[in-house]
């Protein structure tokens, strides 16, 4: 097939090595073998398409998705590659420094491998094309001086997640070029434990995911309703030791995790602005006081809620009710008090964890009736009285139910022995992982996302 431009045989079961034969496409442009089972070292995939005309013409490589090991070699030689993706795969070792003589490279994927060693302002020596750049889930460490200025200055999107960047945060970012160009960062699990500077909002004004968690960084929030000029932004600052209030959060946000500081504060910036597109909203694991404001009619997309662990009180919103797309709603060790509102039509749900609070009253029947979807349900150390309602029985997809340190009195309904999904088999480390929709940084496009619910089983 000596005419052939473009081959895809990704996302399909294939095996073993390389074909020696591809190396004689002379015209091939695109080769797509991504999410497959293949093998072998990453050298002799290069070595079969060496030699030929294709090592000339060749534009994009995609191999990420494999079982492919060994280490990054010298591809010099393929002059006219646009795109390189090796993610995902068993590589190891260095990267081969020639990479940075890469000057049509405009895609380069490297992440989610076992590569090591320290990437130096040469490795980007050449690389004035570059859109895209991934080395993140790896074991590198980035060697770079404060004021270098990157050869890519009109790059779009930077994964460095899991390499080691700190303890400062990058000042080299605020040379990137263009104001504004960068759409994508994720420097998660990068050893910061800095705070983060003044100018990364205005050198980042036009991202759409933002992504630092996992970090030591400490400082305040700004007033985040002034900053974003991007729809769907997605935001992940979870995981550091920021503090102080919530003064505003994205306005056009689908995605928001800040869970795990150490914020504090009244909630009241809930209700601040309109979240129509909002899919994900986590607090958990912070210092936040007082009631819950009553305006959750407005999520009507919202499909996962997690409060938990903070030192809110009062009565559970009922416009929480309202959330029709809820799949999970997490309230625990909070100090919520008073009968649980009505959630029938939140029929959606997976998840209801409503642990440690001062709830009372009896376990409402609806639990039972209007949540068939229902995979945990967890009422522990409340104060729930009465018999257990039979129709609790209808939840046949329950995995986990607990209503251990109540007042529940009477006995347990023999309709119980029903609880097939509660009684197989499974890991004592097993997750409940579900998808669910999200409005990804591709503008309006609807894309699954996972949520995983870690849980210990004795």
């Amino acid at each position: 097939m000596t005419s052939l431009t473009s081959l895809s045989l990704k996302s399909n079961d294939l095996e073993g090595g390389f074909p020696k034969c591809i190396g004689n496409m002379s015209c091939l442009q695109t080769l797509e073998l991504s999410f497959n089972n293949m093998t072998g070292q990453l050298s002799g995939f290069f070595q079969n398409l060496s030699g030929g005309c294709t090592e000339k013409k060749l534009e994009l490589l995609h191999l990420s998705g494999n079982k492919i090991t060994g280490f990054v070699p010298d591809f010099t030689r393929f002059s006219s590659l646009k795109q390189l993706g090796l993610a995902q795969n068993r590589l190891n070792g260095t990267i081969h420094k020639s990479i940075g003589q890469m000057f049509e490279l405009r895609s380069l994927d490297l992440g989610d491998n076992s590569l090591k060693g320290v990437i130096s302002e040469d490795f980007f020596l050449n690389l004035s094309s570059l859109l895209n750049l991934d080395l993140s889930h790896n074991s590198l460490v980035l060697e770079i001086s404060h004021n270098w200025v990157p050869p890519f200055q009109n790059i779009r999107s930077i994964s460095l997640a899991s390499c080691k960047l700190g303890p400062h945060f990058p000042k080299w970012f605020r040379n990137l070029g263009v104001i504004g160009m960068v759409t994508q960062l994720d420097i998660s699990n990068a050893g910061i434990s800095d705070t983060v500077p003044d100018w990364i909002w205005d050198v980042f004004s036009s991202i759409e995911y933002f992504n630092i968690s996992h970090n030591h960084i400490k400082g305040n929030l700004p007033k985040f309703s002034s900053l974003f000029l991007a729809s769907y932004v997605q935001l992940d600052m979870s995981s550091n030791h920021l503090e102080g209030p919530i003064l505003s959060l994205p306005p056009f946000a689908s995605y928001i995790n800040l869970s795990r500081n150490k914020f504090s504060g009244s909630s009241s910036f809930i209700c601040s602005i309109s979240f129509e597109l909002l899919t994900y909203f986590d607090l958990s694991n912070n210092l936040l006081l007082g009631k819950l404001p009553d305006c959750w009619s407005v999520f009507g997309e919202l499909a996962v809620l997690n409060l938990a662990n903070n030192g809110f009180s009062g009565k559970i919103p009922p416009s929480m009710g309202s959330l029709h797309n809820i799949l999970t709603l997490r309230l625990s060790n909070n100090f919520f008090f008073g009968k649980l509102p009505i959630l029938s039509n939140c029929t959606r749900l997976r998840i209801l964890d409503l642990q440690d609070n001062a709830l009372s009253g009896k376990i409402p029947e609806w639990i039972g009736e209007s949540l068939p979807s229902l995979l945990v349900l967890s009422l522990e150390s409340n104060r729930f009285s009465g018999n257990i309602p039979f129709q609790l029985c209808r939840l046949a997809n329950i995995q986990i139910l607990d209503l251990s340190l109540n007042n529940i009195s009477g006995s347990i309904p023999k309709c119980f022995n029903n609880f097939t999904a509660l009684s197989a088999e499974r890991s004592s480390h097993a997750a409940i992982t579900y998808e669910y929709n999200s409005y990804y940084v591709s503008g309006m496009t609807v894309s699954p996302a996972n949520y995983v619910v870690h849980i210990m089983l004795c």
